[in-house]
């Protein structure tokens, strides 16, 4: 497992997330992808659906996850 030593940056893309979530549809899907240093590249795919909120992370890195 891959942990930051830096809060600040985990604050910093869930900031970024929440402005991107809100400023989006309430239906559809969004995409949004990291590119951290520490993690290599990582995708979070939301989608909306009829029976809830489904989210897929995909990681560059398997070690990531």
């Amino acid at each position: 497992m891959v942990q930051t030593a830096r809060p600040e940056t985990a604050r910093a893309v869930a900031g970024q997330m929440a402005a991107v979530i809100n400023t989006q549809p309430k239906s559809g899907s969004i995409e949004i992808a990291l590119n951290p240093e520490e993690l290599g590249r990582v995708s979070i795919m939301l989608n909306g659906r009829d029976d809830g909120l489904h989210l897929t992370i995909s990681a560059e890195r398997p070690e990531t996850l």
